[in-house]
């Protein structure tokens, strides 16, 4: 049955069901994120909150959040917990590599699975996708759950957040174009986002303002306050900041103003997310940790001047930093560099934000300021930052983004063709899913572990060196022998090794095979070579016509008994040894070394331990050609040749 569009009296929506795609997890610093999915769950409407997927792979500074997301899903049930009335958060556990494909289908999967379930299992219908997330996985969601609207709240550049995530930018655009509602934090954003829909709204960070209000109004002698606030330890003047300790802060200013005001007392309230050690040497700097984001304003009550020490870097021309408009709701002065949408709103309110870009400038803004406390003015100035910051609620904010929200749901309508597509096509999600998982499991073991590498090490023979005699002869085959036919630059790598053992007197004369041809065959190339290297013509024999293994070894045994040799060393592929074992014990008294060559280059395993596609098929053709050579009896059990 079609829901009807409905609003509570604040002209908040009421009564639908939203699945958040979230950029951050619920517990992490509360920000946007939170504060409109919770205010809209109080309002009426059921919100799945879907914790961060990732923009890029984890780092060693991740991993107690990534023990958090393990603790989080078994927090619960399957990932899913209820965490207050109406809003349910789910935690997934996923593979964190965003831009692998085998990653995304299996994370596609799985998580598709558990959603569903649980959007059955509490009747969830027809919602609005809500994501602050643009990445690959984001998109799978949208695209497989039938959805009343798609709603992205651009409020991070991410392709500007790191290297990795640079490679989000295809799948941003994608998504932007797709969406019904944007809505932005800065220009910048707002900017990027009109060049692939004209449907863009802005919406910078807001605050929370009866909270901040009643923590105004509170008394010194508040329980609460008493018991609970560190500050009060702490002498006053206090410049204090609240929010992450991360990549955007201004460390080395910090630093520098903390040294040039003694005096002063500079506190920071958050989570750390880098080496602050520096920092913390210092006798009037504080670190408080990470606080609940509802004791956030008591402390900000206590501090003299709150400051924002962003760095100026390209990422922070898109930061509205939600935490100005907390500050002015405590009536506090603040302190911020010249970043585009602080300055913006500098221009907008005047006498809010004194703008500083350096040590001097920022020493010369706490002293002005600590100044005008003492005037008479004061708390007029007080109250004109909370008349701003009120201009900011989040109240006032969603109100506003849930008109435009109603307005879109009444031109856009879910088809009738749309829901018989899915109602369709979802029982037999799981059959495709089993199959999906089992392709993905298999191609990640052959291709993302070191699984092939260890089948491969049975194809491999080799004389210890210290055993290697003085030899008459040494075979050097062509870069196709054991390397799939395929013509590839080993054939250097061999007869180098070659000339290493002649240089050395192990060895009195080269045999040299390849008939792979682009100018000079490869026997050509090589004779070339270990002439170039001081091997007298009269050593080398080059051999053009034998192609497989099996020629090879039978013609350089009648090249041996023509030019009556005993020994030989042969030297090829690492993984060709084993054949080419097998196959010179059908020739007598021959002592034979096996030298291959240990680092080549077209085995070398892939960056993640994997093999190549090619190398691959390789390892396969030497386990055929074996077994072929033993069904056929080209090869016998027993040895009737000197190995060593």
């Amino acid at each position: 049955m079609e829901k009807v569009f409905e609003s509570t009296k604040n002209n908040i929506l009421s009564g639908h069901d939203i699945i958040c795609i979230s950029s951050i997890d619920w517990d992490f610093i509360w920000q946007s994120h939170q504060e409109i999915m919770s205010t809209l769950a109080k309002n009426g409407n059921r919100i799945l909150f879907i914790e961060n997927t990732g923009v890029r792979s984890p780092q060693l500074k991740d991993i107690s959040r990534i023990k958090g997301r393990i603790k989080n899903f078994f927090r619960g049930v399957k990932g899913f917990r209820e965490q207050i009335d109406n809003l349910y958060v789910f935690s997934p556990i996923v593979l964190p590599f965003p831009y692998s494909k085998i990653a995304l289908c299996i994370n596609k999967i799985l998580m598709l699975l558990l959603i569903r379930k649980w959007l059955t299992a509490l009747n969830f219908s027809n919602p609005i996708i809500w994501s602050f997330l643009p990445t690959k996985l984001a998109r799978q969601v949208k695209e497989n759950i039938p959805h009343s609207l798609l709603i992205y709240y651009c409020a991070d550049d991410f392709s500007s957040s790191s290297k990795q995530a640079k490679r989000i930018i295809k799948d941003e655009n994608i998504f932007i174009k797709e969406a019904d509602l944007i809505f932005v934090t800065s220009t910048y954003l707002k900017e990027k986002c009109l060049r692939n829909n004209q449907n863009v709204h802005d919406f910078p960070g807001g605050v929370n303002i009866a909270k901040f209000l009643k923590a105004h109004d509170l008394c010194k002698e508040d329980e609460y306050v008493k018991k609970e606030l560190e500050l009060l330890k702490i002498n006053r003047p206090i410049i204090g900041y609240v929010g992450g300790i991360h990549k955007l802060l201004n460390f080395k200013l910090m630093e520098e103003i903390a040294k040039l005001n003694p005096q002063y007392n500079f506190v920071y309230i958050g989570p750390e997310q880098e080496d602050i050690s520096a920092l913390k040497k210092l006798t009037n700097v504080s670190f408080l940790g990470k606080k609940d984001h509802s004791r956030l304003p008591y402390y900000i009550k206590y501090f003299d001047i709150a400051h924002i020490p962003y760095v100026e870097s390209s990422y922070a021309q898109n930061v509205y930093p939600s935490k100005l408009n907390e500050y002015l709701a405590m009536g506090k002065p603040v302190i911020s560099p010249p970043i585009p949408e602080v300055l913006n709103f500098s221009k907008k309110f005047t006498n809010t934000v004194y703008l500083a870009s350096n040590g001097t400038e920022y020493c010369n803004a706490i002293l002005h300021l600590l100044n005008e406390q003492n005037k008479s003015h004061h708390p007029k100035l007080s109250e004109s930052r909370i008349a701003v910051a009120k201009l900011n609620s989040w109240e006032q904010k969603i109100q506003d983004m849930s008109q435009l929200i109603m307005t879109a749901m009444e031109r856009k309508k879910l088809s009738v063709k749309t829901l018989w597509y899915y109602s369709v096509k979802f029982p037999e999600i799981k059959k495709i899913a089993l199959i999906t998982i089992c392709v993905c499991v298999l191609y990640s073991i052959i291709f993302h572990t070191s699984f092939i590498w260890k089948i491969a090490d049975h194809l491999k023979y080799s004389t210890d060196i210290a055993h290697i005699a003085h030899s008459d002869l040494a075979i050097v085959l062509s870069s196709g022998a054991g390397e799939m036919g395929l013509s590839t630059k080993g054939y250097e790598e061999r007869i180098f090794e070659a000339i290493k053992l002649y240089q050395k007197g192990m060895v009195d004369n080269l045999l040299l095979f390849g008939n792979s041809k682009v100018r000079y065959t490869e026997a050509q190339i090589m004779e070339i070579i270990a002439k170039q290297n001081g091997i007298d013509n009269s050593k080398i024999t080059i051999e053009e016509i034998s192609w497989s293994s099996k020629d090879i070894v039978k013609s350089a045994y009648s090249i041996l008994q023509s030019k009556k040799m005993k020994s030989v060393i042969v030297i090829s592929s690492p993984y060709h040894m084993l054949r080419l074992k097998k196959l010179f014990e059908k020739y007598p008294k021959i002592t034979v070394y096996y030298h291959p060559v240990n680092n080549s280059t077209f085995y070398t395993p892939q960056r993640d331990g994997g093999a190549s596609f090619e190398q691959l098929r390789a390892i396969i053709f030497e386990y055929a050609a074996l077994l072929y050579y033993y069904v056929t009896g080209e090869i016998n059990t027993k040895s009737s040749i000197v190995n060593s």
